[in-house]
């Protein structure tokens, strides 16, 4: 039997490595080259728009514009994401297409909703966001709450309709009350990603590693809850 050379062994295999497929090496490279092209766009504008940008930095495109949801007519199935610009979304449900086509089409859908309405029971998939917050006040709330203790869902809402129900650093739905860990203040409504992002970015600025302004330093000198001067608590807020 032919023993290999040590030429020939020591040759790199040209063979890729599982998952590499998958590696963005370039703004322009895209992600997966078998989506549709409404899908690939969005991707590539994803990176695209992150490119060069510091990690922690806001997205700035609203590819998360789902703040309706809908179901069928004929209440074969729960409630699910609708977008103004990328209509129904049947992601990670078992509704999903592998051709990612509709599952159905417009006129078998009920008209959207907003999707804080929606309660998790009713929720086709993993969505989380938008919240589902319970509004257990009917009409225009008040512009400050009355009583020494804040309730959460007042809050919440307080701040959703303040920001339009939007991300106060990005146009995705708003999800989580932030608050400043140093003095206790709430500073408003982010989304689930820039909720995440802020953290970095604090942790970042206080290590020294973030590279000039830091991404967040607009809304940590004004965030849209300033005026209110509301302090978090773990159970419920109170005035400053």
């Amino acid at each position: 039997m032919a023993v290999p050379s040590r030429q020939a062994a020591a040759q790199p295999s040209t063979e890729r490595p599982r998952g590499e497929e998958h590696r963005i090496t370039s703004p322009k490279q895209t992600l997966h080259p078998r989506l549709p092209d409404h899908l690939r766009d969005l991707i590539d504008a994803a990176v695209q728009r992150r490119a060069g940008r510091p990690p922690c930095a806001p997205d700035t495109f609203g590819t998360r514009d789902e703040r309706y949801a809908t179901r069928p007519l004929d209440g074969t199935a729960d409630y699910h994401l609708w977008s103004p610009s990328r209509s129904l979304s049947t992601i990670g449900c078992p509704h999903q297409r592998p051709d990612y086509k509709p599952y159905w089409t417009t006129e078998e859908l009920a008209p959207p909703v907003p999707a804080t309405q929606i309660p998790p029971a009713q929720r086709c998939g993993v969505w989380v966001a938008p919240r589902y917050f319970p509004r257990p006040y009917a009409g225009p709330l008040p512009q400050q709450w009355p009583a020494p203790s804040i309730p959460r869902w007042y809050a919440w809402w307080r701040l959703h309709d303040l920001q339009d129900g939007t991300c106060a650093t990005c146009p995705s739905p708003a999800y989580a009350l932030d608050h400043d860990h140093t003095t206790g203040l709430v500073r408003g409504l982010l989304c689930v990603s820039c909720n995440k992002r802020e953290g970095n970015c604090a942790a970042r600025v206080r290590t020294g590693a973030h590279p000039g302004r830091p991404c967040f330093q607009d809304y940590w000198d004004n965030p849209p809850a300033s005026p209110l001067r509301w302090l978090y608590g773990p159970g419920s807020l109170r005035h400053a």
